[in-house]
């Protein structure tokens, strides 16, 4: 498929056993973390495409369409991505992101569901879905990551929101702030 090179960085591929973790920065993802992200991409733009209700999955990566034309995308059964179409099917409605379940000692998505979604985003923008340079990023000084474009963000961490819904439109960022679900309130 043409649209491989904007998402990934290599197309060579080691099997995961052959690499020589020991020396390895933590801070850079294996090509296996990227291949998955770049499969899922993949189903995506097909989504983009056409839209037909179909189900894929792929190491700990699951997409389902279902019949209203509905795009999910989970890590292990939590929903991080989901995008819906108006309802005669001709034009997408929202993109929602969730935080996906697992976070780190702070409350911020895991790394893999930060690599997930900034693929995914990456390939909605480059398909006009969303506006272009949509991301989820990390604010080093507040320790917390963010959803959003610029200064137009909100905080996607397990403290604070754990749901953000954008309008589907290629020119504008627009929170849905009807669809922005704050964490749930702990019993004290």
């Amino acid at each position: 498929m043409g649209l491989t090179k904007p998402f990934m960085y290599s197309l060579t591929q080691k099997p995961a056993s052959s690499i020589d973790r020991s020396s390895q920065n933590p801070n850079v993802k294996s090509n296996s973390f990227r291949m998955v992200t770049q499969r899922a991409v993949d189903e995506v733009v097909n989504y983009i495409r056409k839209p037909e209700a179909t189900q894929w999955s792929f190491s700990n990566t699951e997409i389902e369409v279902d019949d209203e034309s509905t795009l999910t995308v989970s890590i292990c059964n939590n929903p991080i991505l989901r995008v819906t179409r108006t309802s005669d099917n001709k034009d997408f409605d929202r993109v929602f992101v969730f935080a996906g379940g697992v976070y780190d000692n702070n409350g911020n998505p895991s790394e893999t569901t930060k690599e997930r979604l900034n693929g995914l985003l990456n390939a909605l923008g480059w398909c006009g879905v969303i506006p272009t340079r949509v991301r989820v990023f990390f604010d080093q000084e507040f320790g917390l990551t963010y959803f959003g474009s610029g200064e137009n963000k909100i905080v996607l961490n397990s403290n604070y929101c754990v749901m953000a819904s954008i309008l589907a439109t290629p020119t504008e960022f627009i929170f849905d702030d009807e669809m922005i679900i704050p964490r749930k309130p702990t019993v004290r």
